[in-house]
């Protein structure tokens, strides 16, 4: 009878360590400890209680960011896990909740019910769960419904631009993070890592490095753009010229900034950029590859450009492509003012509307 009870916890642990995956946090994670450390004393692990933390700030300020790096951080110290990404765009498709929360709930009960909890089908061990750029307390409430039980132990991360979400969830103000943009030498090092593949810029674009930094305002997203944008650029004059554009739009949004980055592509690395925008952002790639080759395109150069630019990633996992939101909404924008709309439909409602104006 002892061994019936041993078996099952030994084979949970060793199918815990063959399906362990570490989510890929960024490719020069500047500044990182300080944050995971911070929002690490909020989560308290000593407290045997359910607690939620909520990580919030604007677009680009590295809110997933550091929500990978903790799930890495914290990947043994919970018997099950979930990680939903960009809820707020999900949400918006057809069956979009429906899918995200048979994930959610695949995910922490695959291991917890197989460990010996089957016969009573309720959840008794330590969860994370983090739920990734919210907009709208209805998300939460539908993905946390009556259905989910959590273990003692258990933690919620919650990651939005709008604070109210969270309180409004009924996260205690004490309990929310709101990270800070990088400080001058984290921001130049960042934009150096990209504009020279090193971590100090040459001599003579010391100063202009500097400013460019500046304009930046510290946001993660816009170094890596912006450093890759200027890794291009060879001469003084014409970095002088693109920072004077730059220095322009300063206070402008996050995506018109970007969208600079955007208006460097050729006619070919345009179209296939605006196609997963709109279309292929968690898609796996080889569909989309043979679509645009037979359209004429050329996808392998235009995929290397975008990804040197960092305006596209591919998940190596899952071999899907992968954009940062704000990166998504610029193109999406793009679409919308050049007067292109009517070649591209990304929602249902965009659907019905093209569909009555035809009539």
């Amino acid at each position: 009878r002892q061994e019936k009870k041993v078996i099952p916890l030994v084979v949970k642990k060793v199918l815990k360590k063959l399906k362990k995956t570490f989510s890929n946090v960024a490719e020069h994670p500047i500044g990182i400890e300080s944050r995971v450390e911070d929002v690490m004393q909020l989560l308290n692990l000593g407290d045997e209680g359910l607690l939620v933390v909520g990580i919030q700030g604007i677009g680009g300020i590295g809110k997933t960011t550091i929500a990978k790096a903790i799930s890495n951080e914290l990947y043994d110290r919970f018997e099950a896990r979930s990680f939903i990404f960009d809820i707020r765009e999900k949400s918006r498709l057809p069956g979009g909740l429906a899918a995200m929360q048979r994930k959610l709930h695949e995910d922490i009960s695959k291991d917890s019910i197989s460990a010996g909890t089957a016969e009573t089908g309720t959840l008794t061990e330590r969860v994370l769960v983090i739920l990734d750029d919210v907009d709208h307390t209805d998300q939460i409430h539908s993905l946390m419904g009556e259905k989910v039980q959590f273990g003692p132990g258990s933690r919620i991360i919650i990651t939005t631009r709008y604070e109210e979400v969270l309180v409004m969830s009924g996260v205690h103000e004490d309990q929310i993070y709101k990270p800070k943009v990088l400080d001058s030498a984290q921001s130049l090092q960042l934009f150096c890592y990209y504009a020279f593949v090193s971590d100090q810029p040459p001599q003579e674009f010391a100063e202009l490095s500097g400013k460019v930094v500046e304009v930046t305002g510290g946001l993660p997203l816009e170094l890596e753009v912006f450093g890759a944008l200027f890794y291009d650029i060879k001469s003084k004059e014409e970095w002088e010229e693109m920072l004077k554009k730059l220095q322009e739009v300063r206070h402008e949004e996050n995506v018109h900034k970007l969208r600079m980055s955007y208006e460097r592509l050729d006619e070919n690395e345009k179209c296939i950029f605006l196609d997963i925008a709109c279309f292929f952002i968690g898609r796996g790639k080889e569909y989309a590859m043979h679509m645009w080759e037979d359209c004429g395109l050329f996808p392998h150069s235009a995929i290397e450009v975008l990804i040197h630019k960092s305006l596209v990633r591919i998940d190596d996992q899952k071999d899907e492509f992968a954009m940062h939101d704000q990166i998504r909404d610029m193109g999406r924008e793009v679409v919308l003012s050049e007067g292109i709309c009517q070649s591209r439909f990304w929602d249902v409602d965009r659907v019905s509307k093209a569909l009555q104006n035809h009539d």
